[in-house]
């Protein structure tokens, strides 16, 4: 309980950052992204591993949904934001298959990585493959003179 405590605290913080303020520059979205992304990943296990977590703590399974409900929440605010700030231009049609998608590789990489590559120990390159095949997610949307401020997102390093 204590590891998805902790995972509970760092996304809620990060939430904060994401709604909170006026972002306006197009290298802080990138960098939200970047640190979103991060945050999954640090977490991975819960979501990689949630059927098992269900089976074995039960109580785990809603707070652990309900928690991702909330983190793509925030990912759908800190896009709809970048539209809004003309960082990307997605027709309202592509904002939930990109949001998925986004999702998608966000969570799961790793396990790609895995299955795909036999990769079994991640190190930061392989952090940065991820964040780079989220960056290409967003490309055919990039506003052109806006986007070299914000991806690629593999060149950004935490702090």
């Amino acid at each position: 309980m204590s590891l998805f405590n902790r995972f509970e605290a760092d996304a809620e913080t990060f939430a904060v950052r994401a709604l909170g303020g006026d972002l306006g520059e197009a290298r802080a979205y990138g960098d939200l992204l970047s640190d979103w992304f991060r945050l999954v990943w640090a977490y991975r296990f819960l979501f990689r591993d949630l059927l098992a977590l269900a089976a074995t703590m039960p109580a785990l399974a809603t707070p652990i949904r309900n928690m991702s409900g909330r983190m793509r929440g925030v990912v759908e605010a800190l896009l709809r934001r970048m539209i809004e700030d003309q960082i990307v231009d997605v027709p309202e049609e592509d904002i939930e298959p990109l949001l998925a998608n986004v999702w998608i590789v966000s969570t799961y990489w790793a396990v790609y990585l895995n299955l795909q590559e036999g990769i079994e120990k991640l190190d930061a390159g392989h952090l940065d493959w991820g964040l780079n095949q989220v960056s290409h997610l967003f490309k055919p949307f990039l506003i052109p003179t806006q986007g070299d401020d914000v991806f690629p997102l593999s060149a950004r390093h935490e702090a």
